[in-house]
């Protein structure tokens, strides 16, 4: 079965995940980075280090977001969250957003680039998300294996 993630599935998954992917344009040039991220129920932080991803937000705000579970091609879950990218420049701000991305990590291992860098060289986002969709594929009951040659 192929259909769409109900929005309390969309709610578990982004606050369950502590990584996704981030695609932006610059340039005429799409790019889709592995960022790091957390979830508030409202916005998506992160945080990045002056680069082309930064300059890609700056010149054009309009972001994706994406998430995924795969266990095998026919099981698996995504969810797609379109938004606009908003640099936080007060410290207060960029330190709680911080602090929700090392949480949701479970207050893991971080980057070598979040240890060397103070937070007011650290460029710290957030997504207004603007629209998210979720589909999954859950196959009941059949295990198909490799289609089978006749010769």
């Amino acid at each position: 079965m192929y259909g769409t993630l109900t929005e309390e599935t969309i709610e578990q998954m982004l606050h369950r995940h502590r990584y996704g992917r981030l695609g932006f344009t610059l340039d005429g040039q799409v790019y889709v980075i592995p960022i790091n991220y957390a979830y508030d129920g409202a916005y998506i932080y992160a945080h990045a280090t002056p680069g082309t991803k930064v300059e890609g937000m700056r010149h054009n705000p309009s972001v994706a977001f994406e998430i995924d579970e795969i266990d095998d091609p026919a099981h698996w879950r995504s969810v797609l969250v379109h938004g606009q990218a908003v640099e936080l420049h007060e410290r207060g701000e960029k330190e709680a957003a911080f602090q929700r991305i090392v949480a949701q990590g479970g207050g893991g291992e971080r980057s070598q680039v979040t240890w060397a860098l103070g937070l007011d060289e650290l460029i710290v986002f957030r997504i207004d998300i603007t629209a998210r969709t979720g589909r999954f594929e859950q196959r009941q009951g059949i295990t198909l294996g490799p289609m089978q040659r006749h010769t």
